[in-house]
């Protein structure tokens, strides 16, 4: 079998078990998503709209798009002075979709960055993660070794020309009252 791609959950499922990977990846043998996981594909589809549009839809999802509005701040086009003072020299993208060169020959690296903040001297990337409880989120120390976001800083940093990128988690607590925590 020949790999033409390759994506960091497939590298972390390898790490964490060898034969979740090759269940997965080479037999196709995948578990259907949990409903935990599709809550959370929905607050992805939310916060991508919001991150678009400005616009927090009503959803069953408001609250928790609503807690995550003052990490995310106003909508570029809303005439936001955070944003004004960079006369359109910095931008925002949802859901990059990137590819990188893995070696000579090989596989690409494929995947989807779900918030790039581009600014003039430096970039963000961001992943949103929902959680049950935040005990689940990362640390600081634990984003810095993610195989996913480092290839996220890795791709950004082969698009331009910054010195410095921010790694970012936006976690989104799912359970009771709305919490969101930002993990860099």
């Amino acid at each position: 079998m020949e790999w033409t791609s390759v994506s960091a959950s497939q590298v972390e499922t390898f790490m964490k078990c060898p034969r979740a990977w090759y269940n997965g990846s080479i037999l196709k043998d995948r578990a259907p998503q949990t409903p935990s996981q599709k809550r959370g594909t929905e607050v992805h589809a939310e916060l991508e709209h919001f991150g678009k549009t400005g616009e927090a839809r009503p959803s069953q999802y408001l609250e928790i798009v609503q807690a995550a509005i003052p990490y995310l701040g106003e909508h570029p086009h809303a005439k936001d002075p955070y944003w004004a003072q960079f006369n359109g020299a910095a931008g925002l993208m949802f859901e990059q979709p990137i590819d990188l060169a893995t070696y000579e020959g090989g596989p690409i690296w494929t995947g989807f960055i779900d918030r790039v903040v581009a600014m003039p001297d430096f970039g963000e990337v961001w992943d949103y993660k929902t959680v049950s409880d935040m005990r689940y989120a990362k640390t600081p120390e634990e984003l810095k070794k993610s195989v996913q976001m480092i290839s996220y800083a890795k791709w950004l940093f082969t698009h331009s020309d910054y010195k410095e990128v921010m790694i970012k988690h936006l976690v989104l607590r799912m359970r009771g009252r709305a919490v969101v925590k930002p993990v860099e």
